[in-house]
C-alpha cells in the first residue's frame, strides 16, 4: 500500500484527535480538523471559488514530514444504502507532489467499507479551480463517513464549495476496493449529522 493511500485510508490518530481540538482562531476554517506539522491552515478571503472565502493549506517548511489534510467525520445515518457523491473545487500553486479529495466509509468496528483518494487522478503543479468528485456506496452497516482534501509535500492548496449529494445507481463508483481493516484506535465523541462549513465561509 503506497504512502499516499495508507495516509488517507487510516487517517492517523493525530488527525482524528485534532478534529476534537481544532483551532478556533479566525484564520482557520471552522469545523475542519487536520494535521498541521510543517503546514499552515487558513481561511483565504482573497482567493476563493465562490462566496467570500476558501480554505488554504500551505507548506511552511522545505520538506514537510507528512501529508496535510482538512478532515471531517460525520454520521452515516442520512446516507445509508445510497450511492453518494462528494465533490469540491481545488486550486493548486506549486503542489508538484499532488493534491486530492478523499473519502472513507466505516462501520462500527471496521475502517474502509468504501474508500477513494483519487490515487490515479490527483491534481499536480499549478491548477486553477478544478472540480473533483468521489462516488461511493454507503452500506447499511455504515456508522461514519470521513472525508477531506489533502496536500502532499510543498506548495499551496485552496479548497472551496464542498458538497455531498445522492446520485443514481448508474453513476460510476470510484471505490478503490481496498480491504477493510479493524480500527486500531477507537474514536469517541458525538459526530455531526451533516458536513459543517462546506463552503469555508466561517
Amino acid at each position: 500500500m503506497s504512502a499516499t493511500i495508507r495516509f488517507s485510508y487510516i487517517v492517523s490518530a493525530i488527525a482524528l484527535a485534532s478534529m476534537a481540538t481544532e483551532l478556533r482562531s479566525a484564520d482557520r476554517p471552522a469545523g475542519w480538523g487536520g494535521m498541521s506539522e510543517g503546514y499552515a491552515f487558513e481561511r483565504d478571503k482573497d482567493i476563493k471559488h465562490g462566496g467570500t472565502a476558501s480554505g488554504l493549506i500551505r507548506s511552511t517548511v522545505d520538506a514537510p514530514p507528512r501529508n496535510a489534510t482538512y478532515v471531517q467525520r460525520i454520521q452515516a445515518d442520512n446516507y445509508r444504502s445510497r450511492r453518494v457523491r462528494f465533490s469540491g473545487y481545488l486550486k493548486l500553486d506549486g503542489a508538484d507532489a499532488g493534491s486530492y479529495l478523499w473519502m472513507r466509509v466505516d462501520s462500527q468496528d471496521m475502517l474502509g467499507l468504501a474508500f477513494d483518494n483519487m490515487s490515479t487522478r490527483q491534481l499536480k503543479g499549478n491548477n486553477d479551480w478544478t472540480k473533483c468528485e468521489i462516488v461511493l456506496d454507503v452500506p447499511q452497516n455504515a456508522e461514519s463517513i470521513t472525508l477531506g482534501a489533502s496536500l502532499t509535500g510543498t506548495g499551496k492548496l485552496w479548497v472551496d464549495d464542498f458538497a455531498i449529494e445522492f446520485v443514481a445507481a448508474d453513476v460510476n463508483s470510484t471505490d478503490m476496493k481496498i480491504s477493510p481493516r479493524p480500527y486500531d484506535q477507537p474514536v469517541t465523541g458525538k459526530l455531526r449529522k451533516e458536513l459543517a462549513n462546506p463552503d469555508f465561509e466561517q
